[in-house]
């Protein structure tokens, strides 16, 4: 009878202080979205965090957490890219040289000039394919040339040995500095063993050294789910430069500046960035420029960011004007990655999104050693209701009393639950 007096109570004890336990985690969880699901929702469902969850989570996003109606915590994964597989692949024997190359992707083809001449202002340039295969399928073509810096349009036919010349292409190729773009791919497969360059007002006597066709063929194509915004900024004018401090006060996961400015111009920029006008950190670096003339156009307004993002809520631009005036800048865009939180649902429960805990690590939940299983699966898009938030982003200077109290309990609960075992004892 004792023993099940002590089981009894000890039973009750735990009842008592569960509570303790769940509130305690969420005292830190300062805000709180619902997810809006439509009826008759699929058992695995996603949503795309926005603006109010940029602005007040962590940067990593280990404070997201998702709970039911019973409190629980729901696995869940996070995917911000996609791809777009290419099931068809086409290989083709080659006819070995000694400057073919070969790779699993693609098979390229060696060839040579075999006739150039003057037409007017433009200038022609004929190539032969080395290989005698007959089934060849081309799909980009690939130039060098020893000329130093030219932007020039070019005309691209195509035939086989022996016949007419049928129009394939045009497109604008260049090198500016330590930019480039040699290449040129075609929108569909060509078979032709034999290629044309016609390029367009010629006056440099610009020349092209070789050309290499490809045939390539990917298996998929990795891209990220992503946003453009228009950003807000200041404008200094400075000893001969222009300083922007462009404003991400929700701190999205920026990876493209896009720059529309007037006129033709090349100017070199830096790139800082950092959570205050002052406090700023190196980032990038490179040359922006666009050139609109009668028979060529050029340009190159972004800034990439390569295989990082910046979250700061302030980026600090440079650009080196010389002796030129500033740039009238009409806006500057961002390219921005968002994030997909996919996470398996019962059909008649509602689920909260908690966030803003900065104290809070990532979660690891077995949900994400199948994502790429779970990725091929149909889901029920859900979005986010608006934020409601409990206290301020900011530190709170004062302990927080909600814990203190909850400590204290526990431990006097474990106390009346020793002495109550050893009264139980003694009778």
């Amino acid at each position: 009878m004792k023993k099940n007096k002590t089981i009894y109570t000890i039973s009750i004890f735990f009842i008592l202080i569960s509570p303790v336990f769940s509130e305690t985690f969420f005292t830190n969880q300062r805000c709180q979205k619902k997810i809006i699901m439509p009826e008759n929702s699929l058992e695995y469902r996603y949503f795309f965090l926005d603006n109010e969850v940029y602005a007040r989570a962590n940067k990593g996003l280990s404070d997201i957490r998702i709970i039911d109606t019973a409190g629980n915590a729901v696995p869940y994964y996070i995917q911000n890219t996609y791809s777009i597989e290419i099931k068809e692949e086409k290989i083709f024997n080659t006819k070995k040289t000694a400057s073919e190359q070969k790779s699993s992707l693609s098979f390229h083809y060696s060839k040579y000039a075999i006739h150039k001449q003057y037409q007017e202002h433009n200038m022609v340039e004929d190539f032969q394919i080395l290989s005698e295969q007959s089934n060849l399928s081309i799909n980009q073509l690939v130039f060098t040339s020893k000329n130093s810096e030219f932007s020039k349009q070019v005309f691209i036919y195509g035939r086989y040995k022996k016949s007419s010349w049928n129009y394939i292409t045009s497109d604008t190729i260049f090198i500016f500095d330590f930019y480039s773009n040699l290449t040129i791919n075609l929108s569909k497969d060509c078979d032709y063993h034999c290629y044309r360059v016609v390029i367009i007002n010629n006056k440099e006597g610009v020349t092209f050294s070789s050309l290499t066709v490809i045939n390539s063929s990917k298996n998929a194509m990795i891209s990220q789910y992503s946003k453009v915004t228009t950003l807000d900024r200041k404008e200094v004018q400075t000893n001969k430069k222009s300083i922007l401090f462009v404003q991400n006060p929700d701190r999205l996961k920026l990876k493209t500046l896009q720059i529309t400015a007037e006129g033709n111009y090349k100017r070199y920029y830096k790139v800082y960035a950092g959570d205050s006008e002052t406090n700023q950190f190196f980032k990038n670096n490179g040359v922006i420029f666009t050139f609109n003339l009668t028979y060529t156009s050029t340009s190159n307004t972004s800034i990439e960011f390569d295989e990082t993002v910046i979250q700061n809520k302030i980026l600090k631009i440079v650009i080196e004007n010389n002796d030129d005036r500033p740039l009238v800048i009409k806006k500057i865009d961002g390219l921005y990655i968002i994030d997909k939180i996919v996470f398996k649902a019962a059909q008649n429960n509602k689920y909260k999104l908690y966030f803003s805990d900065k104290k809070a690590d990532s979660p690891r939940y077995d949900i994400e050693e199948f994502k790429e299983k779970i990725e091929q699966e149909k889901m029920t898009e859900c979005t986010l209701d608006k934020a409601e938030c409990n206290s301020p982003d900011e530190e709170d200077p004062h302990p927080d009393f909600k814990i203190v109290f909850n400590i204290a309990v526990f431990l006097l609960s474990i106390f009346l639950c020793f002495f109550l075992f050893k009264t139980l004892k003694k009778r």
